[in-house]
């Protein structure tokens, strides 16, 4: 077991579990939804890290890298319409599309 794997993995499951506590306590409020969106994003990225640190051939480490970068490229848009959230400003719309939209090219790519 590569010790580098272990606390990405930690991290990835205890911020999946925060996404889902928070989510589970109001599941109405657009800012949880957005809380739980960043957690999942960040679990995808240290998840993938992780099992890229475990594995020992090299094109198996490439896909999972790929998969990490998926939520890596997401971990932007979605904290900034967060936090845009939870202090209730709803002036940057547009940027908020333009960050989606650069996380998808992003992710296209990858």
């Amino acid at each position: 077991m590569n010790p580098y794997a272990v606390p990405s993995l930690i991290v990835s499951i205890l911020a999946l579990f925060l996404g889902i506590v928070v989510l589970l306590r109001n599941r109405k409020l657009k800012t949880n939804r957005l809380f739980f969106l960043v957690a999942v994003a960040i679990s995808v990225w240290l998840f993938s890290e992780s099992v890229m640190y475990l594995t020992s051939s090299i094109e198996v480490a490439g896909v999972w890298a790929r998969i990490a970068y998926l939520g890596v490229s997401f971990i932007p848009p979605f904290f900034f319409q967060f936090a845009n959230s939870f202090i209730g400003n709803k002036e940057h719309k547009r940027i908020i599309v333009f960050l989606y939209f650069l996380a998808s090219i992003l992710a296209f790519f990858v």
